[in-house]
């Protein structure tokens, strides 16, 4: 015969596993069967000076490609995820060019002249706002972000 009460534990557990695995087969049919639109936000050259708003995107999707770039390394760039910053640490530009290349995200380099900020392949579940902060006045020679958001 069985115990009732290990018989009741165990048909307690198969109920929750069951439920997790429906759900988890949920969330993955979601994603595959997922449709999304691909989108583009292109800033025009500007000299700033304080805080330049960039994108504040709501809803789910994947940030393809952000691409800054700008004439002084007197920037610093705020790239928040579902509430969390993905740039390090309000980092200078100079500091973030010590540590991008060990982020497979984060790349930042200067070239010609300019500082370039590029950041890509994040995903985000409620979404993402991206600016900057000019601790001088500086010109943004082009800020770019491209991002799939799914439908």
């Amino acid at each position: 015969m069985y115990d009732l009460e290990t018989l009741a534990a165990s048909i307690v557990a198969a109920e929750e596993m069951a439920r997790e695995l429906k759900r988890t087969y949920r969330v993955k049919e979601k994603a595959i069967g997922k449709k999304y639109r691909t989108e583009k936000i292109e800033l025009p050259r500007q000299t700033v000076s304080g805080r330049l708003s960039i994108a504040s995107v709501e809803g789910t999707g994947k940030i393809r490609e952000i691409f800054i770039e700008s004439s002084s390394q007197d920037i610093v760039v705020v790239l928040m995820v579902d509430g969390v910053n993905m740039v390090p640490g309000h980092a200078s530009l100079s500091d973030l060019e010590n540590m991008s290349p060990h982020l497979v995200y984060l790349d930042c380099f200067s070239t010609n002249g300019s500082y370039v900020v590029k950041v890509s392949n994040i995903s985000f579940t409620e979404g993402f706002e991206l600016f900057i902060k000019a601790i001088n006045t500086v010109t943004i020679q082009r800020a770019i972000v491209i991002y799939d958001i799914f439908l």
